[in-house]
Parts: structure tokens; C-alpha cells; sequence
């Protein structure tokens, strides 16, 4: 990046190559990019990292992680996803006195779990998508979206699409 592009790397270039090494199994390769780094890393790039051990944990069925990146972790004030991420992840690994400690830690902080979303823009207007709650109307549009994108795609691939029509 810097050698070629003459871009010096910022702490958004990090966490992504951290989140990208992970979510593809590479969990030692995340952690030497967080080793190596010239600046120092954020809650950002240890909550990448965590999700990289995550990830590996439910390849291998083993968790090989640091509890010192879940004190980093914790320390910073991203709200709770970061603490319910290590919460399951310590369940996950059978140590359920730490995730319930997590838990109750984040409850004591009044952190709450901020609900999913997903958005996607039709007809040059954005709709938001929140878990657990339904927009029947916007649903129909976007539902339509989909259909006609997957039958563009199949047929870019050469599949034969059923409509649903007989």
C-alpha cells in the first residue's frame, strides 16, 4: 500500500485486513498483522481479532485465544457488541463463571444489544431493515428486486430459473 500507492496505513486499513484474515481462517496471519502494526491497535482492531479467534474456534472446535485481547477489548466503550461477542465466545468454550462476568459487566453499564440491520436502496430511496420488526409493503418491492437479480444472475451462470408459475 505504501510502496506502491504512497498511502501510509490507518487504523481502518488494519482492522480491515485483521476482520478479512480472519473471516477467511487465518487467524495466526490476523495476529501478526496486529503484532506488526505501527500505530497503536483500537477496540476496533481487537474486536477483529476476537471475531478471527471466533471464527477459528468454530472451524477447529478448539478456542486458541488471548485473554489479554479480551481486556482490550473491554476496556474500550463500543457499546455491547463487543461484550456479547466475548460472552459467547467464553460459553462457547465452556468457561461459563467468565461469560456470565461479562454479562452482568455490560448489564452494570447499562449496555444493551443494539439490534441488527441490513439496508438496501430501491427505486433511489434507502430502506432499513431492523431484526424483528416487519414492513410488509417495502417487503413486497424489495422481494421482487431479489427475484429479478437472481434471475439475472442464474442465467449469467446458465441455470434454468423456475418463476413459480404452472
Amino acid at each position: 500500500m505504501k510502496n506502491e500507492f504512497g498511502i501510509e496505513p490507518e487504523i481502518e486499513h488494519y482492522t480491515c485486513m485483521v476482520d478479512l484474515l480472519g473471516r477467511g481462517g487465518l487467524f495466526q496471519e490476523a495476529s501478526e498483522v496486529v503484532r506488526k502494526m505501527k500505530i497503536e491497535p483500537n477496540v476496533c482492531v481487537w474486536g477483529a481479532l476476537l471475531n478471527s479467534s471466533r471464527i477459528q474456534m468454530q472451524m477447529q472446535k478448539k478456542i486458541d485465544w488471548d485473554d489479554g485481547c479480551v481486556e482490550k477489548i473491554l476496556e474500550g466503550s463500543f457499546g455491547s457488541g463487543n461484550y456479547m461477542l466475548v460472552s459467547n465466545m467464553y460459553a462457547g468454550s465452556g468457561r461459563w463463571e467468565e461469560s456470565a462476568k461479562v454479562r452482568v459487566s455490560a448489564r452494570a453499564q447499562g449496555l444493551t444489544k443494539t439490534p441488527g440491520q441490513s439496508w438496501i436502496e430501491l427505486n433511489k430511496k434507502v430502506l432499513i431493515f431492523t431484526a424483528g420488526e416487519f414492513v410488509e409493503s417495502e417487503m413486497k418491492e424489495v422481494e421482487m428486486v431479489i427475484k429479478i437479480l437472481s434471475f439475472e444472475m442464474n442465467m449469467k451462470e446458465g441455470y434454468i430459473w423456475h418463476l413459480g408459475f404452472e
